[in-house]
């Protein structure tokens, strides 16, 4: 019976029907007032109308209502289990790392899976394509550069924690010590600490299991980075992880290699929009992304604008919006996310 497809009128076809109930909306809110974003989103989904003149051996082009248990059912998928990692697959992801690292870290890897708990193997691949462009495959585990001002607390790891509050917080849940000398710190520069260390950063610091089960690529990256920095490199690698490990029926939000910002937790977010539209950005030089492009900058752009409106533009104590400083901007994200939006609408 689920997989039925019912002569029953559904929501997903009749675009009327949900201009009828915005109409009564407005009558409350005013234009667009609140339900803006969401009346977009739902106009994204109504998606009959495109499709079914062109499907074979149903009864009519009215025959339009799908049983959503029975559509959900035939994506689900069964299997998509946690696997234990073999030096061989790890090789067909980190095409360019030296025989010797990869077996000095797949047995690291595997305890890592075990001890944090990564039960499905996309997000097994989601967490191997972040710390294999964080590390430039294993290679980098201490931060490079000068003497920094929160030295000895400075980035270790295949994800490099960094700040003496990180370490402890490490040392607290790990019972590993990372914090009485020299030398407790930068066993975080070997395995096993080196991925343990990796592993306690993304699983339980910044909570990315539920993002990476959800396949939502884009907002890892934005937790991992801060920004998108990288972007392009990283993406690489999970796609071969989706081939080296056979990924293909786990994907969920993943198109041909490819994510879509507005099916992501960043287009949720004014932060990771503002930084969407600005890596995506003809007119800036933010590296990571080379594929810039003027229509997803502008989606991103406009989707902070449409943040900062439903959030009531917030402001300081003094009166002056709140974002500010933000991925190198001198002064009020508000005011420069404007500009680059009017400029590139201008083009």
């Amino acid at each position: 019976m689920s997989r039925l497809i019912i002569k029953h009128e559904s929501e997903w076809a009749n675009a009327g029907k949900w201009k009828q109930l915005v109409g009564e909306i407005e009558k409350q809110t005013g234009p667009r007032a609140l339900h803006g974003a969401e009346q977009e989103r739902i106009e994204k989904l109504v998606w009959w109308d495109d499709v079914k003149s062109r499907v074979v051996d149903l009864p009519g082009s009215n025959a339009f209502h799908i049983h959503p248990i029975g559509l959900i059912g035939n994506f689900a998928v069964a299997g998509c289990k946690a696997q234990e990692i073999s030096s061989e697959d790890l090789k067909r992801i980190a095409t360019a790392a030296a025989d010797e690292l990869i077996h000095e870290y797949t047995a690291p890897l595997n305890q890592a899976f075990s001890d944090y708990k990564f039960d499905t193997c996309i997000s097994q691949g989601h967490f191997l394509a972040q710390i294999l462009h964080e590390s430039g495959e294993f290679k980098y585990t201490r931060e490079l550069g000068k003497t920094k001002s929160y030295d000895p607390w400075r980035g270790r790891g295949l994800i490099q924690i960094t700040f003496e509050s990180n370490y402890r917080s490490y040392q607290d849940y790990s019972k590993h010590d990372s914090t009485s000398n020299q030398t407790a710190m930068e066993s975080l520069e070997r395995p096993p600490h080196a991925l343990l260390s990796a592993a306690w950063f993304y699983v339980i610091h910044s909570d990315l299991l539920g993002p990476s089960n959800a396949d939502d690529f884009i907002w890892i990256t934005r937790i991992i980075n801060g920004g998108f920095n990288g972007y392009d490199d990283r993406l690489k690698y999970f796609n071969r992880a989706i081939q080296a490990l056979n990924l293909q029926n786990c994907l969920k939000l993943n198109r041909n290699g490819q994510y879509r910002f507005e099916e992501s937790s960043a287009y949720n977010e004014k932060r990771a929009s503002c930084a969407w539209g600005m890596w995506h950005d003809p007119g800036l030089d933010k590296p990571g992304i080379s594929n810039k492009d003027k229509t997803e900058a502008l989606k991103g752009y406009k989707r902070y604008l449409e943040l900062d409106s439903s959030a009531g533009s917030p402001v300081d104590k003094s009166g002056h919006p709140k974002d500010k400083n933000w991925y190198g901007i001198r002064g009020y994200v508000k005011s420069f996310v404007q500009d680059r939006h009017n400029v590139l609408e201008a083009i």
